[in-house]
């Protein structure tokens, strides 16, 4: 993996500048962009202040892509780090994600191939086994599974772990279903809610 190393936040901004960043995301820990220029995705962490960066991970904590190698789990590519702390990182960017706030508009729309989806479901959670067996625990699935329409894809992976658990394939599975049940749920929510706004 490669890493990008600043001597202050402003050296970073500079960067990040001129890659033509959009924001997509804001979360708990920092802010998520596209870039137009290379076409990947792009995490920056909040600060603290405008020279100190706040370290939620250090750069030794990440797993990193080529350590996995499983295409449905998107892990960093690049570290940006300032001054010995993890700024943020650049990932691969997946477009057209089906599992957003808009997915009930799809699903009624017939945008979404439900034969696809069980495809993709079955991809997933093979690639979940094989993760697995690299002993590597899945965390927060919710809110970072992605569906593009063929394939499924678990994002924003910073905080994935390596664990020596007996019981990791058993509990990365749970993860799945958990997140699985967490989208349908939502999608079953706004399906009343519309249903009931056109009695």
């Amino acid at each position: 993996i490669s890493m990008i190393n600043f001597s202050s936040r402003a050296y970073l901004r500079d960067f990040i500048n001129k890659k033509w960043l959009k924001p997509i995301e804001s979360g708990s820990e920092g802010l998520f962009y596209y870039s137009q220029i290379d076409k990947m995705g792009y995490k920056i962490f909040f600060p603290n202040d405008e020279e100190y960066v706040r370290p939620f991970y250090e750069p030794s904590d990440i797993i990193k892509n080529d350590m996995v190698n499983i295409d449905s789990f998107i892990f960093p590519e690049t570290l940006l780090v300032v001054n010995g702390s993890l700024a943020g990182y650049i990932t691969k960017y997946i477009d057209n994600n089906l599992f957003d706030t808009s997915m009930l508009n799809f699903f009624q729309e017939g945008k979404i191939d439900y034969k696809a989806l069980k495809s993709a479901y079955k991809i997933f959670r093979s690639d979940v086994h094989k993760i697995s067996k690299k002993h590597i625990k899945i965390y927060d699935l919710p809110n970072n599974l992605l569906f593009d329409g063929s394939k499924m894809y678990a994002i924003d992976t910073c905080s994935y772990h390596y664990s020596d658990s007996k019981d990791l394939t058993k509990k990365n599975l749970e993860a799945l279903e958990t997140a699985m049940d967490v989208i349908f749920e939502v999608i079953s929510i706004m399906s009343s809610n519309y249903i009931e706004s056109r009695d």
